[in-house]
């Protein structure tokens, strides 16, 4: 199996159906980990993956994906939010299969929801580890913005 996606959701019923959409040409498997989802979040879900487990919110995003890494089982393991979509170009799968160094591959998201006025303003483009090779050892750090950049600083 080569690619797993994980996707954490909570009350997501809006944009899961979209997220699960943009990958599931690619995914061998999509993951959920519910938060105990109070809408139709998970009734959603299942029309795409019947790997949907269930774990109380903890306020740790890394926690929550740590967890829901536990069960992938792909070659590599692509993290997506519940509320963002994957855009990819037809060399994506092949670009994956092929790879033989890099044990992550950065992904560039598009912020497009915040305004010109907001002080956080953040530039196109952003880059976030989100894929990665499917390793016991890496693991998110953080209860928010949360990251697993520290896993490969050594590597270069």
């Amino acid at each position: 199996m080569l690619l797993s996606a994980c996707i954490i959701t909570k009350n997501e019923e809006s944009s899961i159906e979209k997220c699960i959409l943009s990958i599931k040409e690619i995914a061998n498997e999509i993951i959920i980990l519910d938060s105990y989802s109070t809408d139709l979040t998970v009734e959603i879900a299942k029309q795409y993956t019947n790997k949907i487990f269930f774990s109380h919110w903890k306020d740790d995003f890394s926690y929550a994906r740590n967890l829901c890494k536990e069960n992938a089982k792909g070659k590599w393991i692509l993290f997506l939010d519940a509320d963002k979509e994957l855009v990819f170009d037809k060399k994506f799968i092949s670009q994956i299969k092929k790879e033989q160094k890099n044990q992550c591959l950065g992904l560039i998201r598009k912020e497009i929801y915040r305004l010109k006025t907001d002080n956080k303003l953040v530039s196109y483009p952003v880059g976030i580890l989100r894929l990665f090779r499917n390793r016991k050892d890496i693991l998110f750090l953080n209860p928010v913005h949360e990251r697993i950049d520290s896993h490969f600083l050594h590597q270069v």
